[in-house]
Parts: structure tokens; sequence; C-alpha cells
């Protein structure tokens, strides 16, 4: 049993790294998007 949940717990882990990287890159996309409008 415990294996299953170690194995579970490095399955969520990784897609939310994904996740985390995917949306700071939107914010700084959309950081920089609000600096070429006020230009």
């Amino acid at each position: 049993m415990p294996n299953k949940q170690s194995s579970g717990v490095r399955n969520t882990r990784l897609p939310r790294e994904k996740e985390s990287k995917a949306s700071a890159e939107e914010v700084t996309s959309d950081i920089t998007q609000k600096k070429e409008k006020k230009r």
C-alpha cells in the first residue's frame, strides 16, 4: 500500500510542477503585453 501512495504522490507532483511553470510563463507574457500597451 505505501508503495502505491508514494507513486501517487510522485504522479501528482510532476503535473503540478508543469502547471506552475506554464502559469508562470503566462503571467510573464501578460506582464510584457501590459508594458507594451502602456508604451
